[in-house]
């Protein structure tokens, strides 16, 4: 990747996404798009298409994951592994 590549961090407000993108800043890339999900629900396909479209990103991270802790992941196992 070059410094100033188009990169998404999809999921850059949680705790990997934000590590990853103190990381990459660090490093000198200056050109990091930060898909949170008040901007994207990047479980609707055609939302997705339409900000890959918008955003054009050359790099993506998928960092946007459900969590619930260890009594959701208790009570709901399959929703961790469940794809629209």
């Amino acid at each position: 990747m070059n410094k100033d590549s188009r990169i998404l961090v999809a999921g850059a407000n949680g705790l990997v996404g934000t590590a990853l993108v103190r990381k990459l800043e660090s490093e000198g890339y200056t050109n990091i798009i930060k898909g949170t999900r008040s901007e994207i629900d990047f479980t609707d396909q055609y939302a997705v298409e339409d900000y890959f479209a918008i955003k054009e990103p050359e790099y993506v991270f998928l960092c946007a994951v459900k969590v619930g802790g260890i009594g959701y992941n208790i009570e709901f196992p399959a929703d961790f592994a469940y794809i629209k």
